[in-house]
């Protein structure tokens, strides 16, 4: 359990680079020398901003991107073991003195790394998938962290070129920090696997065969043995950022052995199989299939409803179609769900998203609710958090009960501020008309006050 307020993502991108390495500052600046070559063209070129020295560009394009490397690479900090230490930053009191430390030690740090750019380990180890690394790969190689730290490398690789390099750089700032809301979180490392360009809209999106290890995994390492200087994370109240307690892995093959057998004795006994515990997925396909099924569950389900059986309770559809009858309307308006959305706080549903409900409106002539079947739930929009329930043949029911969304869903702006999920869904995280984000909190939720109105809604049925 996270113990303060940054995300478990940004956490675990500071223990990445335990294994980048890095070196004590020893003094001076360092340039030239092509131990490891990679001199070449950084890629920014092309038009854009000049800058008139190496340190005038580490300050714009680069500062910044270390500052998720600091939480751990610092002196008697986390990766201050054998070989994490040789890549070290200022800390937050030798910056207060000497603005410019991080600027030479890291300079010292890719010294001590063998020099070079491509084949640096300062860029290697968050870039390359291929690289053992404990914590998952921050600096995509297309990424603007990990081309403006190549650009700064060049320059001290080859200080005869630099001029030409940072006489017009392109690209974006070094701050493309990863999203406040609706990050890959824990399941970062499993994107670096499988964002290997499919789509949905590829025939083997859901098949793919990319092999997924769980032994990367970098909560995994967050043991008293997980990796050199681990221990140093847990229950240390003198560190800004650490956990309550070592991470613990409960799906063994363990527990699918004892429950199976559970399952048997049920099952001979007449008895319905109720264990149900599942290995983490072995591939990316399996893993993209189990993402869009949770996604799907969680948006489009109401919370009472058992996996394979009807919805337990529930409103009625005729209660949610006569809401308007106590807001002091004389008929139902003919944007009715905009008007519920807006009245009680909840976030509309992204379009893709097929939450349907009945439309009841006896004065008009319409009555929906005979017409329910597998396919069609009616022409009616619930907003996030609310669901219509299903039968245990799947056909809609015409009752409507919550989902976690009630709570946890909200907006920001009108689809300009988007994340995604592990399928790169950015439709339920912000990018939409709407702005709705699945698991952004929602203070604006009137829950009460629609459990209430349902209630008085009921007379009319």
């Amino acid at each position: 359990m996270l113990r303060v307020s940054q995300g478990l993502w940004g956490v675990l991108v500071a223990v990445t680079l335990v294994g980048c390495g890095g070196g004590g500052y020893s003094g001076g600046t360092a340039t030239s020398g092509n131990a490891n070559g990679g001199s070449g063209n950084s890629g920014n070129n092309g038009g854009g901003q000049s800058f008139a020295s190496p340190e005038e560009f580490f300050t714009a394009r680069v500062a910044s991107s270390l500052e998720f490397c600091r939480s751990c690479h610092i002196p008697n900090g986390v990766a201050d073991v054998p070989g994490g230490e040789r890549f070290m930053l200022a800390t937050p009191a030798e910056r207060s003195t000497n603005p410019g430390a991080d600027y030479a030690k890291l300079n010292a740090s890719w010294v001590k790394l063998g020099r070079g750019v491509e084949s640096n380990k300062i860029l290697v180890e968050p870039s390359d998938s291929a690289e053992p690394h404990s914590g998952g790969k921050p600096w995509p190689v297309s990424s603007n962290p990990y081309q403006n730290m190549k650009l700064l490398l060049q320059c001290w690789d080859n200080p005869s070129g630099c001029a030409a390099l940072l006489g017009s750089v392109s690209g974006g700032g070094d701050g493309e920090l990863p999203p406040l809301l609706g990050n890959p979180g824990k399941h970062y490392f499993v994107n670096q696997i499988c964002d290997n360009g499919k789509t949905p809209a590829d025939a083997d999106y859901f098949t793919d065969p990319t092999p997924i290890d769980w032994n990367l995994d970098p909560r995994r390492l967050l043991q008293l043995d997980g990796f050199p200087g681990s221990a140093k994370l847990i229950d240390r109240d003198d560190y800004a950022v650490h956990f309550n307690d070592p991470y613990e892995l409960c799906h063994t093959d363990t527990l699918f052995e004892t429950q199976a057998r559970q399952n048997a004795l049920r099952a001979a006994q007449g008895d319905k199989p109720i264990y149900s515990a599942k290995p983490d997925p072995a591939t990316c396909g399996a893993w993209r299939r189990a993402v869009q099924n949770g996604h799907d569950w969680v948006a489009m389900t109401p919370a009472d409803q058992p996996v394979d059986g009807p919805q337990a309770d529930g409103d009625t559809a005729m209660a949610w179609n006569s809401l308007w009858r106590l807001w002091g309307m004389s008929e139902r308006p003919e944007n009715y769900d905009a008007h519920l959305f807006e009245r009680y706080g909840h976030s509309p549903p992204p379009a893709h998203i097929h939450n349907p409900y009945p439309v009841v409106d006896l004065d008009r002539g319409i009555d929906e609710r005979p017409l329910l079947t597998k396919e069609f739930g009616g022409t009616g929009r619930l907003p996030l958090g609310w669901a219509q329930g299903r039968d245990a043949e799947g056909k809609y029911m015409g009752t409507v009960n919550l989902t976690c969304f009630s709570c946890h869903a909200g907006q920001i702006g009108q689809g300009e501020v988007a994340s995604r999920d592990g399928n790169g869904n950015r439709e339920s995280y912000g990018g939409n008309a709407t702005g709705t984000f699945m698991g952004l909190p929602n203070t604006n939720t009137e829950l009460g006050v629609l459990y209430v109105d349902l209630i008085n809604a009921s007379q009319y049925e």
